[in-house]
């Protein structure tokens, strides 16, 4: 019996948060008789365990924050030397993968895929910079190219985004569709009734995410609407710091921090207006799922249009006029629509889990035919 095709899949940790999730949906539906993923990552992660309980293989090497530009460098250049064996490389890392996909390319793995997920580059100038230099070679090092959107193709393969392909993610939607008697669980969880209004966001704490740009608005919001709460899900560098701005705003009784989930899907339905204000994105899964709960979304306008599953609830707003977001808090606390979408409108979208990971399946043969 032929053994199944491994796929090294480089990404920073496999915890609860965007890509790893994404991952993980696709590696729980694919045949693991036909395909199985393995993982290159930083650190330890949440889905670590279930990872190897599938029968993949997860591999650490230092950071880049940690060890150093030289370091990094040299530990994936050993990695590769030892693990010259695949076929299929897929890399999830932004600029960075330009470093890892150059070492694979020195060993001969003949398939590697850089994929992008996102529309600009965070941190200091001097990264910003360094990055940029360094994701100029991206295009160079890798032989294939899939991006979540347009702009985050243009964003990361310059002169070759037209050849990126489009990857469709394997979501699994269906359990964010509405449910009210979940509704009423999870918010007896939190101590509310039906007369509090719940806004939530789900995102990581860092700078990307715009946590401060979304107590302020919050914070405008509570002078209006005194039974406004907000709701936090993620975790990340920057956690400490949005605490403490909530202390000197003196909202702890106000703003449920609730950490990561792994039941995000049931945490959703307690919503009632999902807000979402990043300053960039490639293609946010958030926001599919919160429209799948039937929720108003109201969403940073640098962000793609192609987020929307027409169901009329996502609301584009202009980061420069925080006024404008109060004011639309209040109009839907006015309202409080909630547009339930049925299973049968995700299937016509295309987010058939199974279905997805049939066509990503084909693909990896394809490349693998290919490439060797």
């Amino acid at each position: 019996m032929e053994s199944a095709l491994r796929i090294l899949h480089i990404v920073d940790c496999m915890n609860h948060s965007g890509i790893p999730t994404l991952l993980m949906n696709m590696y729980r539906n694919i045949d693991r008789k036909k395909i199985q993923f393995d993982f290159l990552t930083t650190k330890e992660g949440a889905f670590d365990e279930e990872i190897k309980n599938m029968g993949g293989h997860l591999y650490y090497i230092p950071s880049l924050d940690k060890s150093g530009y030289f370091m990094y460098k040299r530990s994936l250049k050993s990695f590769f030397k030892r693990h010259a064996s695949y076929i299929i490389v897929h890399s999830h890392i932004d600029q960075l993968s330009a470093i890892a996909l150059r070492e694979a390319r020195r060993v001969r793995i003949p398939v590697r895929i850089a994929h992008s997920y996102n529309t600009a580059i965070e941190g200091s100038i001097i990264t910003k910079l360094w990055k940029s230099v360094i994701g100029l070679f991206v295009p160079v090092h890798a032989t294939d190219y899939f991006a979540c959107s347009t702009e985050s193709a243009d964003w990361l393969f310059k002169w070759k985004a037209k050849q990126a392909e489009f990857f469709q993610h394997a979501l699994d939607l269906e359990k964010f569709l509405y449910s009210a008697s979940t509704r009423k669980v999870y918010r007896d969880k939190l101590g509310l009734t039906e007369d509090h209004f719940l806004i939530g966001h789900v995102g990581g704490y860092t700078a990307q995410k715009n946590h401060t740009f979304l107590l302020d608005c919050f914070r405008a919001l509570r002078r209006k609407i005194p039974q406004a709460k907000l709701a936090l899900i993620g975790d990340g560098p920057l956690k400490k710091q949005i605490e403490e701005k909530i202390i000197q705003y003196r909202l702890q009784e106000h703003i449920l921090i609730l950490g990561e989930k792994e039941d995000v899907e049931n945490w959703m339905q307690s919503f009632d207006l999902y807000i979402f204000p990043s300053l960039h994105e490639g293609f946010p899964v958030s926001v599919l799922e919160a429209q799948c709960a039937g929720l108003p979304v109201l969403v940073s306008d640098t962000i793609t249009k192609e987020i929307h599953l027409g169901s009329g609830q996502v609301h584009f707003l202009p980061l420069e006029d925080k006024k404008v977001w109060v004011v639309e808090m209040e109009r839907l606390y006015e309202l409080k629509p909630r547009i339930p979408i049925e299973r049968a409108g995700l299937l016509k979208e295309g987010f058939n889990v199974n279905e997805i990971a049939k066509q990503t399946e084909e693909k990896y043969c394809y490349l693998r035919d290919e490439g060797i």
